[in-house]
């Protein structure tokens, strides 16, 4: 018995030493790879999800709308909660960026770690710190896509139909539209006019013993002399605004109805119109002048 005792005395104390003496290793190029690829999806998924954000915000920033005023202020609420689910998951990137790169610092020139090294603990933790914190932003993830999607439902339902996108060059075309349509009025009455003075020089000097008789003919012409002269004004007030249409749209390819400038442009284009109706009241004028010209020339020629 007491041989025995000795015996499994020396064995114990053997196995102790033989545990002891026993040492694990990490690979260095394994756990690196392994961390590279979960940081590498980590960046990848995020710089995704930041697009989408930014595409989405810059989209919204276009309208220039009211935030204080509904449905606009829920979708700004909206998109404040996602800025900051962004910049939540944006500090766990960077918290797992930071763990990979304090592992390369203190596994760097190892191709393996010991169990009985410093190391061996910190490569452990290293580990258990990034899996967390890739839990976490995975989480955080899925909440934040839930929260993009409500939002695209909701400007989608409540926004869209109320935003209505004009292009600048159609109001561009307005202005130059106008401007030559007084352009080729005035030329067409300026030729009337000359040919309709010839007339009343012919009359003229079959009525000189009578002139009284043909004051009225040279009222008419004076009459729409003054008309054209209105119509150059016109023209030159056409071009002044659209300079000053230009100017305020400057760099602008497209306008929306929820933004300040598309009420400075609709006070415009109502202006616009207000003179269009003037011109065609003054065209209007010039063939009534014209028309009882040839009238009373007719008259007078019978005569």
């Amino acid at each position: 018995m007491r041989f025995l005792n000795k015996y499994y005395r020396l064995f114990f104390l053997v196995s102790i030493v033989l545990l002891n003496s026993c040492t694990f290793y990490y690979k260095t190029s394994d756990v690196n790879e392994s961390l590279f690829e979960l940081v590498k999806s980590v960046n990848s998924n995020y710089q995704k999800v930041d697009n989408e954000f930014t595409k989405a915000n810059r989209e919204y920033a276009k309208l220039k709308s009211n935030n204080e005023e509904e449905p606009f202020l829920t979708a700004k609420k909206k998109m404040v909660s996602l800025e900051k689910d962004m910049l939540s998951i944006a500090k766990l990137k960077k918290n797992i960026n930071d763990e990979y790169t304090e592992f390369k610092k203190y596994s760097k020139g190892k191709s393996k770690i010991a169990s009985n090294s410093a190391e061996w603990s910190m490569i452990k933790q290293t580990k258990k710190n990034i899996q967390l914190l890739n839990k976490e932003i995975s989480n955080e993830g899925e909440v934040l896509i839930k929260n993009m999607e409500s939002l695209n439902n909701y400007l989608n339902e409540n926004i869209v139909p109320l935003v209505k996108i004009y292009k600048i060059s159609d109001y561009q075309e307005r202005y130059i539209q106008t401007e030559l349509n007084i352009k080729k009025l005035r030329s067409e009455n300026l030729k009337l006019l000359n040919e309709h003075r010839l007339i009343y020089n012919e009359i003229e000097k079959t009525n000189e013993n009578s002139k009284e008789m043909i004051v009225p003919l040279r009222n008419h012409l004076s009459n729409v002399s003054k008309k054209v002269k209105e119509l150059e004004l016109f023209e030159k007030n056409i071009e002044e605004r659209m300079e000053k249409f230009n100017e305020k749209t400057n760099g602008k390819i497209e306008v929306y109805n929820t933004e300040p400038l598309w009420n400075e442009i609709e006070e415009d284009q109502n202006a616009l119109k207000s003179k269009v109706n003037e011109i065609q009241k003054i065209q209007t004028d010039i063939k009534n002048e014209f028309s009882s010209f040839q009238q009373l020339a007719k008259t007078l020629n019978a005569e």
